[in-house]
């Protein structure tokens, strides 16, 4: 998404606010890698660049419609509702399962 909305702005014209956002992303990519690295090791550096990368398209969008009078972006809102109740799904199911065999393993190693 970052890909694609960086490039709604080269062909505009504007290559600064991208790359001025991208530092500002880098930064707190960096920021959230020193917060998180130490409480969750690897996983921190995989949830630090998930929130810059978050950041990132958000405030791309921001300025692009912020550029552009017009960027009709109703059809997306009902799309990203529907994806991320499917992902809280998913991770709910992904979390039972892996209770689930946590739970069958235990028991099959104290035998």
């Amino acid at each position: 998404m970052t890909n694609i909305l960086a490039r709604a702005f080269f062909a505009l014209n504007d290559i600064r606010t991208p790359m001025k956002i991208s530092v500002l992303c880098l930064v707190l990519n960096l920021g959230f890698a020193i917060w998180l690295v130490h409480p969750y090791r690897e996983a921190g550096l995989g949830v630090a660049n998930t929130l810059s990368a978050c950041f990132n398209v958000s405030l791309l969008t921001y300025a692009l419609r912020r550029k552009l009078a017009r960027l009709d972006m109703a059809g997306l809102r009902q799309t990203l509702l529907v994806l991320a109740l499917d992902a809280i799904m998913a991770g709910l199911v992904a979390a039972l399962v892996s209770a689930l065999w946590e739970l069958y393993f235990a028991i099959a190693r104290c035998r």
